[in-house]
């Protein structure tokens, strides 16, 4: 055990080597607008929890009567958030958001309701996608610490497609947006989101937790999976990590996980052929993995095409070779259901403040426990995951907590009626093809 951990860590401080990009233009101009209109927008603040309460509740209103809105409701927080959270996505040009039109219009009256100069679009969003994962489970309470967020057309900043033309500022289009792909090799997603959004290994392993809810749609995505990543793709848990790392102590044992085997949907239209892998799940109905979910325990490095076609196994004979930086981390919550809530709810605190100081922003205060979980418990789905005794202890501190503390479902793309963001850097130029949160 002492070797694996020690291992473990080794990986962490070897990620050192990827973090080479600087901050992305977006993010730098979200910052320098918020310092200057920072004095403005903090206002008075003694409404600011009950309004937040108000509209967390509405929120919740909304899931209870429709539960597929809330891995959406995560998903389009994330998209929101690459590049730094502006309340603006690209529906008209950037297929990687098809299917995000259901998640802003069922906010759409919330928004037309609450939103004023202390709480923005871009927070309400934010919002959303704190109680969609906080729906999806029934240990923790997710709150949201911050408002703040200035939405894209507020920015006083000019708004640019992939070619740096200028367009218009709005909810359905804003800047463009790079997504990270869903073919990205190990040192890859470790990069983009090392780059994107500081976060270190660890934190990229727990976030990649959020595949553990929704289904993936051909329609708008082009994979093929209804029934999502795990055995309960409605619950936010660690059955995903368990379908990709095996069970015991050993790098012999980790690596001896249920098979996963790749194949190519071919799909017609605008939308291409996916290449995905696919095992059998208990009730003899499939559950897939991305490249990228793959890239958690196995390095495909040199051996994958440009279609995402990968010349290895994911076991046996000609089996991909084990990835060191971050299949260790995995194990860490294989078993431990309690760890991966509480990191997972820190690294998607961070995810929603992409692109912000905590100090450029105002703090929530405290909500009344009256909204938290347990006070509504029916309203929550039940993990099967037990917290099984594991030998496999985090060799690391967990992921420290910010001041204060997904994605679905079968749905047609659609264009919005009018009511992303590009790094400077181009060091993911060859990488991000598709898209990893595919919806």
């Amino acid at each position: 055990k002492t070797f694996l951990h020690f291992l473990a860590a080794a990986a962490q401080l070897s990620f050192s080597t990827f973090a080479t990009c600087e901050a992305s233009v977006h993010t730098k101009a979200i910052a320098q607008v918020t310092q200057e209109t920072g004095n403005k927008r903090r206002l008075q603040t003694s409404d600011l929890k009950t309004d937040v309460e108000n509209i967390r509740e509405e929120i919740r209103t909304l899931i209870r009567s429709n539960r597929p809105l809330a891995p959406k409701f995560v998903r389009l927080g994330f998209h929101d958030c690459v590049g730094g959270c502006d309340g603006c996505v690209d529906m008209q040009t950037e297929p990687d958001n098809n299917g995000l039109d259901i998640p802003i219009q069922a906010l759409t009256s919330i928004v037309a309701k609450w939103k004023n100069d202390l709480i923005s679009r871009a927070d309400i969003w934010a919002l959303s996608a704190m109680v969609g994962a906080e729906m999806t489970q029934n240990r923790e309470e997710f709150r949201m610490d911050y408002v703040g967020r200035i939405d894209c057309e507020d920015t006083g900043n000019v708004c640019r497609n992939a070619n740096g033309n200028v367009r218009p500022c709005r909810f359905d289009l804003g800047d463009a947006r790079e997504m990270p792909g869903s073919n990205l090799l190990t040192h890859e997603l470790l990069d983009f989101f090392s780059h994107n959004f500081g976060f270190t290994p660890q934190e990229v392993v727990a976030l990649m937790g959020a595949h553990s809810i929704g289904t993936a749609s051909r329609q708008n995505s082009g994979f093929d999976g209804p029934a999502g990543w795990d055995d309960t793709n409605d619950v936010l848990d660690v059955d995903y990590y368990r379908k990709l790392i095996g069970p015991g102590n050993s790098l012999n044992d980790l690596i001896d996980a249920p098979n996963w085997n790749q194949e190519t949907i071919r799909n017609t239209g605008d939308i291409p052929d996916r290449v995905q892998w696919r095992r059998r799940k208990t009730n003899n109905v499939d559950i897939i993995g991305l490249n990228v979910d793959i890239a958690l325990c196995r390095d495909m490095s040199g051996r994958t095409q440009a279609s995402g076609s990968v010349s290895c196994r994911f076991k046996n004979n000609n089996r991909c070779p084990h990835a060191a930086a971050t299949i260790f981390l995995a194990a860490t919550y294989r078993n431990n259901q309690n760890l991966f809530l509480r990191d997972f709810e820190s690294v998607f605190k961070k995810t929603i403040i992409n692109g912000y100081e905590e100090s450029d922003l105002t703090e929530v205060p405290l909500s009344s426990p009256s909204l938290s979980p347990s006070s509504s418990s029916t309203d929550e789905p039940t993990s099967s995951s037990t917290d099984e005794p594991t030998g496999f202890p985090s060799p690391f501190p967990s992921i420290k907590p910010s001041i204060s503390s997904v994605p679905s479902i079968s749905s047609q793309p659609s264009t919005i009626p009018s009511e992303s963001h590009m790094p400077s850097s181009q060091c993911q130029d060859n990488i991000l093809q598709h898209f990893f949160f595919p919806w």
